[in-house]
């Protein structure tokens, strides 16, 4: 009976405990502190992230900045040259500065080379012998084959075609060629 008295509490609507305590009021509680706390780190957590993406957005701008005063300024360069050429060519006049700084350098030198060559071919050669003209003289020469040689592969190595091969063997390519076996690889 003492069961049945200390559950009279439930009866009543009451959520106390028989010792007076709510203890779903308690563990609501808990859950409520224990998701405050998750959700307040995901929100540290959180912050620190898109700190450290603003920090790399921040450099990748900078640098895209950076190329861009680059190209600015190259480009306002260029356009200078081309106002400076479209003078020239208008006005027929030379230029301020050459278009290419480097092209008398490039003409100096190209004249002393073409005086190089022709110093050297006024210089009396040297009569040389006629080579003399022999007759070649072809050796016969085989191929023994080795395990795991194939027909392409040993008319590539004496610069044959496989037709060459072939024909000089009187064999097909489809022809089964052994270890030991001699092939012809020069006409005879």
């Amino acid at each position: 009976m003492d069961n049945i008295g200390n559950l009279g509490h439930i009866r009543e609507g009451n959520n106390e405990g028989p010792n007076g305590t709510q203890k779903g009021k308690k563990s609501q509680k808990q859950f409520l502190f224990f998701s405050a706390i998750a959700v307040l780190i995901l929100i540290i957590a959180s912050s620190f992230l898109f700190k450290a993406h603003d920090r790399a957005v921040k450099v990748d701008i900078n640098t895209v900045n950076l190329k861009i005063t680059t190209l600015e300024m190259g480009v306002s360069r260029l356009e200078g040259e081309v106002k400076e050429l479209r003078q020239f060519v208008s006005e027929g006049k030379e230029p301020e500065r050459r278009p290419t700084p480097g092209l008398d350098e490039l003409s100096r030198r190209i004249e002393r080379l073409e005086s190089q060559i022709t110093a050297v071919a006024r210089r009396p050669v040297a009569s040389e012998p006629a080579p003399e003209k022999t007759t070649p003289q072809t050796k016969t020469r085989y191929h023994e084959v080795r395990r795991g040689e194939t027909l392409f592969r040993i008319s590539k190595n004496y610069g044959l075609s496989l037709e060459q091969l072939c024909r000089l063997n009187q064999i097909t390519p489809e022809t089964p060629i052994s270890p030991g076996q001699k092939l012809l690889v020069t006409p005879e």
